[in-house]
């Protein structure tokens, strides 16, 4: 019988490549990830914390990455390979014939690598962590290891880290880093990110043919050749930009006096080049072209601290899509072929196949790969919801992928005064391990409360901070907060404020708003809640023909991306299309960062700073001459009459909208921004509260309080102690439901998306039904349907489609459509066992009938 090799150790098996390949592409895809996608901060760190050299960690890192499948040396997990002659074989050379059930080869490398260093007195603390990355690779897997010293695999595996260890790094003593007893969680963190990174490209179909040239001369070249060809295709290997260093280089359209006064203050700061910020927080009222603002900040900041890319995080789906646009248009107009991509839950029907180099099918497959959320991250430049950046900061399996994708960027967090007290506790974690891992962040914000900026910033200085307002804050590495204070505003507001009792009241806010555009005008009507929205939208109907659309987050993807494009063709800054009378009903998606603008605002009582924002879009378009009865901006509060807030207490805490009221009271005009700090900062101050409020106010301090710690069951540790990365405790899978893993970020009810099909379109998903579990699955993996299916579905929560034995209607969606359930519809109507009947009416969007 032939002598048994490493050679004949399978890793992979279709086709066929043995574990001594594996190693050896691995470990070199690792040092060229290192060479060319890890940023120089990131090197920085990694070589601060091993105490090498740049040349000894390159070498390093190959050793280190390319034993990370050693446990497949083993009797049990080789014995999955369905060969009878290579069975036989197997036994003859382990001289063993029992496998051990649910063996993970990623913890038997780990018990064999922690044995086998501790043999050859590596350095203590080295053994006690490295063994543990090389165990965490494939996270959150269920199992044990099968490692046995006394084996004969084991005499296979020393024979593999010998070769390893001969071929990365000749004749060194030490294999391992000499670490101190101390090590913070970045590093560990870097080098488990580059450990999977390397182990997903070496895997993949590029390198499929390995086996057939790795004994050639040139497999090393080839290799090399190989995965650089994926990360340029894939938009994985960074382009060095120059960016101009002035704001008017970067924003060419902005002539140098156009600048607004935020914008030139930022162009000082960053051309006198005496500051290096690690954090900015931009402080204005809206239309001061923070957006420009903070995109230039963010650019500056990348270039003084070695990064590459950027990621802008934005509270919802419909601001990213329309940033996504700005951003790229920024690249085009500096004439650089960049893929920008979209992240959220519905971001991969945005087409960015342009943005892929290479051949079609090279496009295709780097593509493919890095469409999942978790590699999306990766990619240099990218726009999404602030929810993608957040899981960086969570126990979600392959965190470290989200870690290692954001320290080489910049991160943009725009409206991050939006975030609840569950997600600001979350956004605190990820701004502590972007301090660690030097990744500059820029905040940005219109009204943030005094009490949520000290707690924000808490992770970089425990200044007390002077409340100046507008105002830009930089903090560098050290603690050390600089305050800009901005004296003047380009666009200065004094819109009018009355409060009318109408909240409840859909028939009198319905003849208000059309009384009030009886001369013409568009006025926007803001309700809290969809089906508020909805009633109030009827009843308008049913009184005027004239020019209007609702607008909330229940219509069916299609139709809201039809909706969201209609709202800025009608409201936005190019007014050639602008009705001369128009009313618009909406929810809070056009409260953020949609660019939109109302001669008038009709809206529901919220919390202050809320409130405010909804006046930023009234009268935000400079020069715009406005229809009679609209000359001076406006805002209608809706107030309840008999201080009951109905459905808008499950919105906002009623101690919070009582607030508003008492503050909005006495006055008959705002002045922007001259007052806007003052009612943000009384809006949130316990000092000033009546004396028959402060039970509902503390009511409410111990319900964030609580909707805070519930956070914290899922955060990382904090960066300057032990990774939990490394260890057995993944608490967030994020190949869960979509609304599983969402709910993570976003606390709340939990919600599903659900499709409704015609028996047409589900004709066309019919032939991808199958049965597993005794369930009937859609398992779609052509994208053109599954786009299709999707285009049609809607988010809701789940308690309203259950059934009464608790179960979801619908088939199951798999593959390209996890997370959907597929309901088959009659004129867009669905029956459930629960007694409703759910109809996606095209211009009400979502209704649930019969209840």
């Amino acid at each position: 019988m032939d002598h048994f090799s490493l050679k004949d150790f399978w890793a992979k098996t279709l086709p066929f490549q043995s574990v001594q390949t594996h190693a050896i592409v691995s470990g070199h895809v690792a040092q060229i990830l290192l060479d060319r996608f890890v940023s120089i901060g990131d090197k920085e760190i990694l070589l601060d914390e091993t105490g090498m050299d740049g040349e000894s960690l390159r070498n390093f890192i190959g050793y280190f990455v390319s034993l990370h499948d050693i446990g497949k040396i083993d009797y049990s997990f080789q014995a999955k390979y369905d060969d009878s002659e290579f069975m036989e074989r197997l036994r003859e050379a382990v001289h063993c014939d029992v496998p051990v059930p649910n063996v993970r080869h990623e913890k038997t490398g780990k018990d064999c690598l922690k044995t086998l260093w501790r043999s050859r007195e590596e350095n203590r603390e080295a053994v006690r962590l490295f063994p543990r990355i090389v165990g965490a690779h494939h996270q959150g897997k269920t199992g044990s290891g099968g490692f046995a010293s006394y084996s004969e695999s084991y005499s296979y595996q020393k024979e593999l880290e010998c070769m390893m260890r001969d071929h990365f790094l000749g004749s060194a003593d030490k294999a391992l880093p000499h670490l101190e007893r101390k090590i913070s969680g970045r590093m560990p963190a870097l080098v488990l990110g580059i450990t999977i990174l390397a182990d997903w490209i070496s895997s993949g179909s590029f390198f499929a043919d390995a086996e057939e040239w790795i004994d050639q001369d040139d497999a090393i070249q080839i290799i090399d050749d190989t995965a650089s060809k994926f990360l340029s295709n894939s938009g994985l290997m960074p382009q060095h930009i120059d960016w101009p260093t002035s704001f008017c280089g970067l924003w060419p359209v902005i002539p140098l006096d156009g600048r607004r006064p935020l914008q030139r203050i930022l162009d000082e700061v960053f051309s006198a080049e005496d500051h290096k910020p690690i954090l900015v927080l931009l402080e204005a009222p809206m239309g001061e072209g923070k957006t420009e603002a903070g995109v230039y900040a963010g650019l500056q900041m990348a270039r003084l601290w070695g990064k590459d890319g950027m990621y802008v995080a934005m509270p919802t789906s419909a601001t990213a899509n329309q940033m996504v646009g700005r951003i790229r248009a920024l690249m085009k107009s500096h004439a650089i072929p960049s893929d920008v991509r979209l992240l959220h839950s519905m971001a991969w029907l945005d087409n960015t196949e342009e943005f892929f180099s290479g051949s079609p099918d090279e496009r295709d497959e780097a593509a493919k790969w890095l469409a999942p959320l978790k590699r999306g991250l990766l990619g240099q430049y990218s726009v999404g919801t602030v929810d993608q950046a957040m899981f960086a900061a969570t126990n979600v399996k392959y965190g470290a992928l989200r870690l290692l994708g954001l320290s080489n960027k910049v991160l943009i967090i725009d409206e991050i005064h939006s975030y609840d007290a569950y997600m600001s506790e979350i956004i605190i974690r990820l701004l502590d391990w972007c301090r660690a891992l030097r990744v500059p962040v820029v905040l940005m914000s219109a009204t943030i409360p005094p009490f949520l900026k000290k707690k924000l910033l808490s992770p970089y200085t425990d200044y007390g901070f002077s409340g100046e307002y507008p105002s830009i804050t930089m903090i560098d590495k050290e603690g050390k907060v600089t305050e800009r204070h901005i004296s003047e505003t380009s666009h200065k507001l004094i819109c009018d404020v009355q409060l009318l009792p109408y909240l409840g009241k859909t028939e009198q806010i319905a003849q208000a708003a059309i009384e009030r555009v009886s001369q013409g005008g568009c006025l926007c009507v803001l309700m809290n809640t969809v089906r508020e929205a909805q009633e109030v939208y009827q009843e308008i109907c049913s009184r005027y023909d004239g020019d209007r659309l609702l607008f909330h987050a229940r219509f069916p993807a299609r139709r809201r991306i039809q909706i969201e494009q209609e709202c800025i063709r009608r409201y936005g800054k190019d007014r050639s299309q602008r009705p001369t009378q128009s009313i618009l009903v909406a929810t809070q998606v056009v409260e953020q960062s949609l660019d939109v603008d109302f001669d008038g605002m009709i809206t529901a009582v919220a919390p202050i700073d809320l409130l405010l924002q909804r006046m930023g879009r009234i009268h935000r378009h400079e020069g715009a001459k406005r229809p009679p009865g609209f000359e001076k901006a406006s805002l209608t509060v809706l107030t309840p009459e008999d201080s009951q807030y109905g459905p808008n207490s499950f919105v906002y805490p009623v101690c919070m909208l009582q607030r508003s009221v008492r503050l909005l009271q006495d006055r008959d005009s705002i002045h922007i921004p001259e007052d806007l700090a003052g009612l943000v900062s009384d809006g949130y101050n316990p000092e000033i509260i009546p004396e028959e409020e402060i039970q509902a106010w503390l009511e409410n301090q111990i319900k964030e309080q609580v909707q805070a710690g519930s956070a914290t069951q899922y955060l990382l540790n904090s960066p300057d102690g032990f990774y939990h990365g490394i260890e057995d405790t993944v608490v967030l899978d994020d190949e869960e439901e979509t609304y599983q893993l969402s709910v993570k970020t976003r606390l709340g009810e939990p919600t599903v998306r659900i499709a409704f099909l015609s028996k047409e379109q589900m004709g066309k998903v019919a032939p991808f039904f199958c049965e597993k579990n005794g369930e009937t699955i859609a398992n779609v993996c052509n994208k053109k349907i599954a786009e299709a299916v999707m285009l049609e579905s809607v988010s809701v929560r789940m308690n309203e489609l259950k059934g009464p034995d608790g179960a979801l209607p619908g088939i199951k969606g798999t593959s390209l459509l996890s997370g959907l359930r597929i309901l088959g519809a009659v004129d867009g109507r669905v029956m459930l066992e629960n007694g409703k009947t759910l109809h996606a009416d095209p211009e009400f969007g979502l209704r649930f009938e019969g209840r």
